[in-house]
């Protein structure tokens, strides 16, 4: 068998083996959802907005000095960062990550569970392109 033969079958198998299926889609359960909410409301809604765009209103603040405005989470990047650093991110804040000093630790407010929450609640959103309206 050849090399070009050898590479042909290993790329066929790959690709019609399901290596580069569609990831699977994200899914919230209403309880899920509702405390999600609740908890976004209360703790991150100020600053990324009450739909997740980024435009809470201390967003205007960050304007005016001229720093990094909150992330929107509804343009499909956050879905695809991984579990484990936007859980670092709600948990130690954002500066201990080289990202804004503005976003505070939540290791003290939020539980385990709640974290996990808000990180699936962050990649569904994305994922869907709009914070989720109902369940």
């Amino acid at each position: 068998m050849s090399v070009k033969q050898f590479l042909l079958i290993f790329v066929s198998f790959t690709f019609f083996s399901g290596a580069y299926a569609e990831p699977e889609k994200l899914s919230l359960t209403a309880d899920e959802w509702k405390q999600g909410k609740k908890i976004f409301k209360r703790y991150c809604s100020k600053c990324h907005g009450k739909t997740a765009k980024g435009d809470g209103r201390m967003n205007k603040l960050y304007l005016k000095l001229r720093t990094n405005t909150p992330s929107n989470f509804t343009i499909g990047y956050y879905e695809k960062r991984p579990t484990k650093y936007l859980r670092k991110i709600i948990t130690e804040g954002g500066e201990k990550h080289n990202r804004s000093k503005y976003m505070p630790p939540f290791k003290d407010e939020l539980t385990s569970e709640q974290i996990d929450i808000m990180v699936k609640l962050i990649q569904f959103t994305g994922q869907e392109g709009m914070f989720p309206s109902s369940k």
